[in-house]
């Protein structure tokens, strides 16, 4: 079991040592070089489901946005279904942030549910297909923007929904929202 942890970080480790000396190592030439190392992206894939700890999913999935990769389609998908808030949440984010446009139904499907209690699927959604997708998210948006504040926990919770909902409109741009 851990061979399957040790191997990829070996194989990472010898990629970053074939880049000449004289090459800048800066964050996304190390990305650029990692990607290609094998087994780094098959281990993110792996990583990103449990049995590994909800942290660990979440990390896994949130790298997953680097990499161009269409075979992580299916691990996205499951992982925006998860019953992990986090771990749904990463999902969402790393779909919005690569504009997965093949997740689009997933995304809907998981917004009007109402276990986008974070809105960061209606944010991914607008990421994605753009101001097609206000009639998807606009009663999400309006409820998220007109309710009132509750107890602590609620409250900050309510505020990044209202401040998620902000970025939503502004992604829009300046169309008229009806």
């Amino acid at each position: 079991r851990w061979a399957a942890l040790i191997l990829p970080i070996r194989s990472a480790q010898a990629a970053l040592k074939s880049v000449p000396l004289d090459e800048t190592l800066s964050p996304s030439r190390c990305l650029f070089v990692l990607a290609r190392s094998p087994g780094i992206l098959s281990s993110l894939r792996r990583r990103a489901a449990p049995p590994f700890p909800v942290q660990v999913q979440v990390e896994s999935l949130v790298a997953l946005q680097s990499f161009e990769d269409p075979t992580s389609l299916a691990v996205l998908r499951k992982a925006l279904q998860s019953s992990e808030p986090l771990v749904s949440i990463a999902a969402a984010w790393t779909i919005g942030m690569r504009r997965i446009s093949g997740l689009s139904a997933d995304l809907t499907q998981r917004v009007r549910s109402g276990k986008d209690s974070h809105g960061v699927a209606a944010w991914a959604l607008v990421q994605v297909d753009g101001v097609a997708a206000w009639p998807r998210v606009q009663a999400v948006v309006r409820a998220a923007l007109e309710a009132p504040p509750g107890p602590d926990g609620e409250r900050e919770a309510g505020e990044v929904r209202a401040g998620l909902s902000a970025w939503i409109i502004g992604g829009l741009g300046r169309k008229e929202l009806r």
